[in-house]
Protein backbone atom coordinates (compact mmCIF):
# COMPACT_ATOMS: atom_id res chain seq x y z
CA UNK A 1 0.00 0.00 0.00
CA UNK A 2 1.31 3.27 -0.65
CA UNK A 3 -0.72 7.16 0.38
CA UNK A 4 0.68 9.24 -1.89
CA UNK A 5 0.11 12.76 -2.03
CA UNK A 6 -1.88 15.02 -4.48
CA UNK A 7 0.77 17.39 -6.57
CA UNK A 8 -1.08 20.28 -5.12
CA UNK A 9 -0.25 19.21 -1.40
CA UNK A 10 3.08 19.88 0.64
CA UNK A 11 1.47 17.30 3.35
CA UNK A 12 1.69 13.63 2.89
CA UNK A 13 -1.01 11.63 4.77
CA UNK A 14 0.50 9.28 7.08
CA UNK A 15 0.35 5.75 6.48
CA UNK A 16 -3.72 4.51 6.60
CA UNK A 17 -3.19 1.95 8.74
CA UNK A 18 -0.73 2.05 11.01
CA UNK A 19 -0.65 0.35 14.21
CA UNK A 20 -1.31 1.98 17.01
CA UNK A 21 1.76 2.55 20.29
CA UNK A 22 3.39 -0.25 18.82
CA UNK A 23 0.61 -2.69 19.52
CA UNK A 24 0.90 -5.92 17.09
CA UNK A 25 -1.46 -5.06 13.78
CA UNK A 26 -3.78 -7.45 12.10
CA UNK A 27 -5.42 -8.23 8.66
CA UNK A 28 -8.13 -10.76 9.63
CA UNK A 29 -11.06 -10.33 11.72
CA UNK A 30 -11.12 -13.47 13.42
CA UNK A 31 -7.37 -13.29 14.23
CA UNK A 32 -7.70 -9.66 15.77
CA UNK A 33 -10.21 -11.02 18.67
CA UNK A 34 -9.61 -11.31 22.35
CA UNK A 35 -11.61 -12.86 25.21
CA UNK A 36 -10.58 -9.77 27.13
CA UNK A 37 -13.67 -7.31 27.78
CA UNK A 38 -13.54 -5.22 31.18
CA UNK A 39 -17.03 -5.20 32.86
CA UNK A 40 -18.00 -8.28 31.15
CA UNK A 41 -19.37 -9.55 34.02
CA UNK A 42 -22.17 -7.60 33.93
CA UNK A 43 -23.20 -8.77 30.60
CA UNK A 44 -25.28 -11.67 29.85
CA UNK A 45 -23.64 -14.36 27.12
CA UNK A 46 -25.01 -12.72 24.09
CA UNK A 47 -24.19 -9.52 25.07
CA UNK A 48 -20.99 -10.52 25.67
CA UNK A 49 -20.32 -12.00 22.45
CA UNK A 50 -21.37 -8.95 20.30
CA UNK A 51 -19.27 -6.34 22.53
CA UNK A 52 -16.15 -8.65 22.13
CA UNK A 53 -17.04 -9.19 17.89
CA UNK A 54 -17.27 -5.49 17.60
CA UNK A 55 -13.59 -5.27 19.52
CA UNK A 56 -12.27 -8.12 17.11
CA UNK A 57 -13.37 -5.23 13.80
CA UNK A 58 -11.67 -2.54 16.35
CA UNK A 59 -8.72 -3.78 16.46
CA UNK A 60 -8.55 -4.77 13.16
CA UNK A 61 -8.98 -1.16 12.24
CA UNK A 62 -6.69 0.10 14.85
CA UNK A 63 -8.69 2.01 17.23
CA UNK A 64 -9.01 1.22 20.91
CA UNK A 65 -11.42 -1.43 22.70
CA UNK A 66 -14.78 -0.68 23.85
CA UNK A 67 -15.35 -1.63 28.12
CA UNK A 68 -18.61 -2.87 29.28
CA UNK A 69 -20.54 -0.40 31.48
CA UNK A 70 -23.52 -1.75 33.57
CA UNK A 71 -25.34 1.26 33.65
CA UNK A 72 -25.21 2.04 30.27
CA UNK A 73 -26.22 -1.57 29.48
CA UNK A 74 -29.49 -1.49 31.70
CA UNK A 75 -30.09 1.62 30.23
CA UNK A 76 -29.87 -0.77 26.32
CA UNK A 77 -32.28 -3.44 27.75
CA UNK A 78 -34.43 -0.79 28.59
CA UNK A 79 -34.43 0.07 25.02
CA UNK A 80 -35.36 -3.33 23.94
CA UNK A 81 -38.09 -3.99 26.73
CA UNK A 82 -39.49 -0.80 25.67
CA UNK A 83 -39.86 -1.63 22.07
CA UNK A 84 -41.08 -5.27 22.83
CA UNK A 85 -44.13 -4.23 24.97
CA UNK A 86 -45.17 -1.30 22.00
CA UNK A 87 -45.67 -2.86 19.30
CA UNK A 88 -46.61 -0.29 15.90
CA UNK A 89 -46.15 -1.81 12.10
CA UNK A 90 -47.12 1.51 11.57
CA UNK A 91 -44.04 3.16 13.05
CA UNK A 92 -41.52 0.17 11.63
CA UNK A 93 -42.79 1.01 8.14
CA UNK A 94 -43.03 4.89 8.55
CA UNK A 95 -40.79 7.51 7.79
CA UNK A 96 -39.16 7.52 11.29
CA UNK A 97 -38.85 3.75 11.29
CA UNK A 98 -37.58 2.40 14.49
CA UNK A 99 -35.98 5.54 15.19
CA UNK A 100 -39.80 6.25 16.56
CA UNK A 101 -38.63 3.70 19.66
CA UNK A 102 -35.90 5.73 21.07
CA UNK A 103 -37.80 8.91 21.81
CA UNK A 104 -40.35 6.94 24.21
CA UNK A 105 -43.65 8.44 25.51
CA UNK A 106 -44.21 8.82 28.95
CA UNK A 107 -47.61 7.25 29.30
CA UNK A 108 -46.24 3.78 26.90
CA UNK A 109 -45.41 0.78 29.21
CA UNK A 110 -41.78 -0.06 29.78
CA UNK A 111 -41.43 4.07 29.56
CA UNK A 112 -37.92 5.38 31.12
CA UNK A 113 -37.06 8.50 29.65
CA UNK A 114 -38.04 10.42 26.48
CA UNK A 115 -34.05 10.89 25.34
CA UNK A 116 -31.34 9.30 25.76
CA UNK A 117 -30.08 11.62 28.84
CA UNK A 118 -33.07 10.50 31.01
CA UNK A 119 -32.32 6.84 30.15
CA UNK A 120 -29.30 6.84 30.91
CA UNK A 121 -29.09 9.29 34.02
CA UNK A 122 -32.94 9.06 35.58
CA UNK A 123 -33.40 7.55 38.80
CA UNK A 124 -32.99 3.47 38.92
CA UNK A 125 -36.33 3.68 41.36
CA UNK A 126 -38.10 5.11 38.47
CA UNK A 127 -36.31 3.50 35.45
CA UNK A 128 -33.45 4.80 34.72
CA UNK A 129 -30.02 3.93 34.53
CA UNK A 130 -28.27 6.06 37.42
CA UNK A 131 -25.08 6.51 34.98
CA UNK A 132 -23.46 9.90 35.28
CA UNK A 133 -22.08 11.58 32.59
CA UNK A 134 -18.22 12.75 33.37
CA UNK A 135 -18.44 15.70 31.04
CA UNK A 136 -21.64 16.90 29.22
CA UNK A 137 -19.35 19.67 27.22
CA UNK A 138 -17.23 17.00 25.16
CA UNK A 139 -19.25 13.87 25.29
CA UNK A 140 -21.34 13.29 22.35
CA UNK A 141 -23.31 9.63 21.81
CA UNK A 142 -25.31 7.74 19.42
CA UNK A 143 -28.28 5.51 19.29
CA UNK A 144 -28.68 2.61 16.62
CA UNK A 145 -31.88 0.37 16.56
CA UNK A 146 -32.29 -2.24 13.77
CA UNK A 147 -35.35 -4.35 13.38
CA UNK A 148 -35.21 -8.19 11.48
CA UNK A 149 -38.61 -9.61 10.29
CA UNK A 150 -39.31 -12.54 8.26
CA UNK A 151 -41.98 -14.93 7.61
CA UNK A 152 -41.78 -18.62 8.51
CA UNK A 153 -39.01 -21.14 9.38
CA UNK A 154 -35.68 -18.03 9.75
CA UNK A 155 -33.25 -17.59 12.30
CA UNK A 156 -32.33 -14.40 13.23
CA UNK A 157 -28.44 -13.88 14.36
CA UNK A 158 -27.49 -13.12 18.16
CA UNK A 159 -24.90 -11.71 19.97
CA UNK A 160 -21.48 -11.99 17.57
CA UNK A 161 -23.39 -13.76 14.77
CA UNK A 162 -25.63 -10.10 14.55
CA UNK A 163 -22.60 -8.02 14.90
CA UNK A 164 -20.71 -9.78 11.76
CA UNK A 165 -24.61 -9.06 9.99
CA UNK A 166 -24.76 -5.39 11.29
CA UNK A 167 -21.30 -4.70 10.05
CA UNK A 168 -22.49 -4.98 6.28
CA UNK A 169 -24.36 -1.87 7.12
CA UNK A 170 -22.19 1.04 7.42
CA UNK A 171 -24.62 3.01 9.63
CA UNK A 172 -23.51 0.35 11.98
CA UNK A 173 -20.50 0.58 11.48
CA UNK A 174 -20.08 4.00 12.02
CA UNK A 175 -21.02 3.26 15.90
CA UNK A 176 -19.31 0.23 16.35
CA UNK A 177 -15.63 2.06 15.08
CA UNK A 178 -16.18 5.37 17.30
CA UNK A 179 -13.14 6.40 18.42
CA UNK A 180 -11.96 7.84 21.04
CA UNK A 181 -14.98 5.47 23.17
CA UNK A 182 -16.03 6.21 26.53
CA UNK A 183 -18.84 3.77 27.36
CA UNK A 184 -21.51 1.96 25.57
CA UNK A 185 -23.74 -1.41 25.66
CA UNK A 186 -25.28 -3.91 22.76
CA UNK A 187 -28.67 -5.43 23.65
CA UNK A 188 -31.14 -7.41 21.79
CA UNK A 189 -34.88 -9.03 22.15
CA UNK A 190 -37.18 -11.16 20.14
CA UNK A 191 -40.44 -9.98 18.71
CA UNK A 192 -43.26 -12.23 18.71
CA UNK A 193 -46.03 -13.05 15.94
CA UNK A 194 -48.28 -11.45 18.38
CA UNK A 195 -46.00 -8.43 18.73
CA UNK A 196 -46.88 -7.96 14.56
CA UNK A 197 -50.60 -8.63 15.40
CA UNK A 198 -51.09 -6.37 18.01
CA UNK A 199 -48.83 -3.65 16.23
CA UNK A 200 -51.76 -4.10 13.21
CA UNK A 201 -49.65 -5.92 10.35
CA UNK A 202 -52.65 -7.43 8.28
CA UNK A 203 -54.27 -4.28 9.19
CA UNK A 204 -54.95 -1.02 6.44
CA UNK A 205 -52.33 -0.72 4.26
CA UNK A 206 -49.42 -2.53 6.51
CA UNK A 207 -48.84 -5.42 4.28
CA UNK A 208 -52.19 -5.82 2.43
CA UNK A 209 -53.58 -8.66 4.79
CA UNK A 210 -52.00 -11.29 1.97
CA UNK A 211 -48.77 -12.64 3.47
CA UNK A 212 -49.19 -14.70 6.75
CA UNK A 213 -47.72 -12.93 10.49
CA UNK A 214 -43.82 -12.99 10.27
CA UNK A 215 -41.69 -12.57 13.34
CA UNK A 216 -38.75 -10.62 14.42
CA UNK A 217 -35.54 -9.44 16.36
CA UNK A 218 -34.78 -6.24 17.53
CA UNK A 219 -31.01 -4.87 18.34
CA UNK A 220 -29.66 -1.78 19.77
CA UNK A 221 -26.32 -0.24 20.25
CA UNK A 222 -25.41 2.96 22.14
CA UNK A 223 -22.06 4.42 22.25
CA UNK A 224 -20.87 7.40 24.39
CA UNK A 225 -17.97 8.93 22.75
CA UNK A 226 -15.49 12.42 23.36
CA UNK A 227 -16.90 14.67 20.27
CA UNK A 228 -14.81 15.37 17.99
CA UNK A 229 -12.68 12.09 18.95
CA UNK A 230 -9.05 12.66 19.73
CA UNK A 231 -7.58 9.44 18.74
CA UNK A 232 -7.44 8.49 15.46
CA UNK A 233 -7.51 11.95 13.73
CA UNK A 234 -4.64 12.42 11.32
CA UNK A 235 -5.85 9.41 9.20
CA UNK A 236 -9.25 7.81 8.39
CA UNK A 237 -10.54 4.75 10.25
CA UNK A 238 -10.49 2.39 7.41
CA UNK A 239 -13.09 -0.84 6.90
CA UNK A 240 -11.53 -3.06 5.49
CA UNK A 241 -8.12 -2.18 6.05
CA UNK A 242 -4.99 -2.30 3.85
CA UNK A 243 -3.85 -5.57 3.45
CA UNK A 244 -7.29 -7.41 5.15
CA UNK A 245 -8.39 -10.90 4.29
CA UNK A 246 -11.03 -12.34 3.98
CA UNK A 247 -13.53 -9.74 3.43
CA UNK A 248 -17.01 -10.51 2.89
CA UNK A 249 -17.96 -9.96 -0.75
CA UNK A 250 -21.42 -8.27 -0.25
CA UNK A 251 -24.52 -5.84 1.77
CA UNK A 252 -27.83 -5.24 0.92
CA UNK A 253 -29.59 -2.14 -0.99
CA UNK A 254 -32.28 -1.92 -2.90
CA UNK A 255 -32.88 -1.82 -6.74
CA UNK A 256 -35.70 1.29 -7.36
CA UNK A 257 -35.46 0.26 -10.79
CA UNK A 258 -38.01 -2.39 -10.46
CA UNK A 259 -41.00 -3.09 -8.27
CA UNK A 260 -41.73 -6.31 -7.02
CA UNK A 261 -45.30 -7.79 -6.23
CA UNK A 262 -46.89 -6.03 -3.50
CA UNK A 263 -45.97 -2.50 -4.22
CA UNK A 264 -42.00 -2.41 -2.65
CA UNK A 265 -38.95 -2.39 -4.45
CA UNK A 266 -36.74 -5.09 -5.62
CA UNK A 267 -33.68 -5.82 -2.78
CA UNK A 268 -30.10 -6.37 -4.46
CA UNK A 269 -26.67 -7.17 -3.40
CA UNK A 270 -23.95 -4.70 -3.75
CA UNK A 271 -20.49 -4.69 -2.79
CA UNK A 272 -19.36 -5.23 1.07
CA UNK A 273 -19.06 -1.24 1.54
CA UNK A 274 -15.49 0.25 1.81
CA UNK A 275 -16.07 3.10 4.37
CA UNK A 276 -13.78 5.95 5.49
CA UNK A 277 -14.59 7.64 9.30
CA UNK A 278 -13.30 10.46 8.96
CA UNK A 279 -11.75 12.75 12.02
CA UNK A 280 -9.86 15.97 12.08
CA UNK A 281 -6.30 16.68 13.83
CA UNK A 282 -8.37 20.14 13.91
CA UNK A 283 -10.90 20.32 16.41
CA UNK A 284 -12.78 23.23 14.67
CA UNK A 285 -13.27 21.51 11.55
CA UNK A 286 -15.77 19.20 13.68
CA UNK A 287 -19.61 20.80 12.86
CA UNK A 288 -21.56 19.03 14.77
CA UNK A 289 -24.94 20.62 13.16
CA UNK A 290 -23.69 19.79 9.80
CA UNK A 291 -24.58 16.27 8.67
CA UNK A 292 -20.83 15.78 7.35
CA UNK A 293 -19.77 16.46 10.37
CA UNK A 294 -16.19 16.90 9.03
CA UNK A 295 -16.94 17.88 5.54
CA UNK A 296 -14.83 15.15 3.81
CA UNK A 297 -15.56 14.79 0.33
CA UNK A 298 -14.89 11.83 -2.05
CA UNK A 299 -14.01 13.92 -5.14
CA UNK A 300 -12.82 10.61 -7.54
CA UNK A 301 -12.69 7.05 -6.31
CA UNK A 302 -12.17 3.62 -8.19
CA UNK A 303 -12.61 -0.09 -6.99
CA UNK A 304 -10.23 -1.92 -9.30
CA UNK A 305 -10.21 -5.64 -9.26
CA UNK A 306 -8.33 -7.75 -11.87
CA UNK A 307 -10.05 -7.01 -15.17
CA UNK A 308 -9.66 -3.24 -14.49
CA UNK A 309 -11.86 -0.89 -12.66
CA UNK A 310 -15.79 -1.94 -11.68
CA UNK A 311 -18.63 0.60 -11.16
CA UNK A 312 -18.07 2.14 -8.38
CA UNK A 313 -20.52 4.72 -6.62
CA UNK A 314 -19.31 7.18 -3.30
CA UNK A 315 -22.09 7.49 -0.12
CA UNK A 316 -21.80 10.74 1.37
CA UNK A 317 -23.26 11.95 4.65
CA UNK A 318 -26.86 13.09 3.54
CA UNK A 319 -26.69 11.55 0.24
CA UNK A 320 -30.11 10.46 -0.96
CA UNK A 321 -30.40 6.97 -2.19
CA UNK A 322 -30.22 6.83 -6.09
CA UNK A 323 -30.70 3.52 -8.47
CA UNK A 324 -29.03 0.63 -6.78
CA UNK A 325 -26.84 2.51 -4.46
CA UNK A 326 -28.47 3.25 -0.57
CA UNK A 327 -28.64 6.42 1.21
CA UNK A 328 -26.33 7.91 3.53
CA UNK A 329 -29.03 9.97 5.35
CA UNK A 330 -27.52 8.02 8.82
CA UNK A 331 -23.95 8.83 8.63
CA UNK A 332 -22.44 11.59 10.07
CA UNK A 333 -18.39 11.27 9.77
CA UNK A 334 -18.44 7.71 7.75
CA UNK A 335 -18.20 7.85 3.46
CA UNK A 336 -18.72 4.77 1.99
CA UNK A 337 -17.60 3.55 -1.35
CA UNK A 338 -19.77 0.46 -3.21
CA UNK A 339 -19.06 -1.37 -6.69
CA UNK A 340 -22.24 -2.58 -8.16
CA UNK A 341 -22.07 -6.08 -7.85
CA UNK A 342 -20.73 -8.40 -4.60
CA UNK A 343 -16.91 -9.19 -4.78
CA UNK A 344 -15.48 -11.84 -6.37
CA UNK A 345 -14.51 -14.38 -4.04
CA UNK A 346 -10.82 -14.70 -2.94
CA UNK A 347 -10.06 -12.02 -5.21
CA UNK A 348 -7.65 -8.91 -4.81
CA UNK A 349 -8.73 -5.54 -5.12
CA UNK A 350 -7.71 -1.94 -4.89
CA UNK A 351 -9.15 1.34 -3.71
CA UNK A 352 -7.90 4.86 -5.10
CA UNK A 353 -10.12 7.86 -3.86
CA UNK A 354 -9.37 11.27 -3.64
CA UNK A 355 -10.39 12.51 -0.69
CA UNK A 356 -11.00 16.48 0.30
CA UNK A 357 -11.20 17.71 3.84
CA UNK A 358 -11.09 20.98 5.56
CA UNK A 359 -7.08 19.80 6.44
CA UNK A 360 -6.56 19.42 2.70
CA UNK A 361 -6.70 17.10 -0.32
CA UNK A 362 -5.10 13.68 0.13
CA UNK A 363 -5.17 10.45 -2.07
CA UNK A 364 -5.97 7.01 -0.63
CA UNK A 365 -4.46 3.90 -2.28
CA UNK A 366 -4.87 1.00 -0.99
CA UNK A 367 -5.53 -3.26 -1.39
CA UNK A 368 -7.44 -5.80 0.50
CA UNK A 369 -8.14 -9.47 -0.29
CA UNK A 370 -11.68 -11.11 -0.45
CA UNK A 371 -12.93 -14.57 1.75
CA UNK A 372 -13.13 -17.70 -0.43
CA UNK A 373 -17.04 -17.93 0.27
CA UNK A 374 -19.57 -15.56 1.87
CA UNK A 375 -22.76 -17.17 2.31
CA UNK A 376 -25.88 -15.75 1.28
CA UNK A 377 -23.89 -14.11 -1.68
CA UNK A 378 -26.56 -13.75 -5.06
CA UNK A 379 -25.45 -11.75 -7.95
CA UNK A 380 -28.74 -12.18 -9.42
CA UNK A 381 -30.85 -11.25 -6.59
CA UNK A 382 -33.16 -8.33 -7.83
CA UNK A 383 -30.90 -7.29 -11.15
CA UNK A 384 -34.07 -8.19 -12.69
CA UNK A 385 -36.60 -7.91 -10.74
CA UNK A 386 -37.31 -11.19 -9.81
CA UNK A 387 -35.97 -11.92 -6.03
CA UNK A 388 -34.89 -15.29 -4.53
CA UNK A 389 -34.36 -13.36 -1.05
CA UNK A 390 -35.27 -10.83 1.12
CA UNK A 391 -37.82 -8.12 0.10
CA UNK A 392 -38.19 -5.14 2.03
CA UNK A 393 -41.47 -4.66 0.79
CA UNK A 394 -44.54 -5.15 3.14
CA UNK A 395 -45.81 -8.64 1.95
CA UNK A 396 -43.33 -11.34 2.61
CA UNK A 397 -43.62 -15.04 1.97
CA UNK A 398 -42.13 -17.79 3.62
CA UNK A 399 -38.66 -17.66 4.37
CA UNK A 400 -38.00 -13.84 2.84
CA UNK A 401 -37.01 -11.30 5.44
CA UNK A 402 -37.37 -7.56 5.72
CA UNK A 403 -35.42 -5.29 8.11
CA UNK A 404 -35.46 -1.10 9.18
CA UNK A 405 -33.27 0.89 10.93
CA UNK A 406 -32.50 4.76 12.21
CA UNK A 407 -30.01 6.48 13.81
CA UNK A 408 -30.44 9.06 16.52
CA UNK A 409 -27.60 11.33 17.26
CA UNK A 410 -26.77 13.27 20.61
CA UNK A 411 -23.98 15.83 19.62
CA UNK A 412 -21.86 16.92 22.73
CA UNK A 413 -23.68 19.54 24.69
CA UNK A 414 -26.85 18.87 23.77
CA UNK A 415 -27.81 16.83 26.80
CA UNK A 416 -30.67 17.36 28.67
CA UNK A 417 -34.52 17.07 29.07
CA UNK A 418 -35.10 20.79 28.60
CA UNK A 419 -33.12 20.36 25.38
CA UNK A 420 -34.06 16.82 23.68
CA UNK A 421 -32.00 16.41 21.05
CA UNK A 422 -33.37 15.53 17.35
CA UNK A 423 -32.16 13.39 14.81
CA UNK A 424 -30.00 15.37 12.28
CA UNK A 425 -31.66 14.81 8.67
CA UNK A 426 -29.97 16.52 5.26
Amino acid sequence: MHTARLPILALVLAPLAAPLGGCTEYFDVDEACSENLVGSGQLDPDEKDAMLRMNCYRRLAGVTRMTANGNVQIAARGTIAYTQQNPSVGALLGTTGPVTWLRESQDAPGYTGSNLFQRLTGDPITGGAGYAIANLRTTGSREYIYIEYGIGNVEFPSGAEAVDHLMRIPDFRQSALQPSFIDGAFAEGELSEDWFTEGGWGLGDANGGISPTPHGKVYYFVTLFEEPHTEHVATPVLLPKEDQVDVPLYSWSINRNFVIDGGGYAPTQISYPVTLLMGSVTPEHFVDVDQNQYSAYIDAAAIVGPDGTLPTHVVHPGDEAVDSWPSGINLRTTLAIYTRRPFEPNTKYQVLADLTTPDGQFRVDYSFRTAKQDPGVDRNVGVTGDTTAAPQARRLQPGQTASAGGVQDHPAGTWGPERSPQIIVP
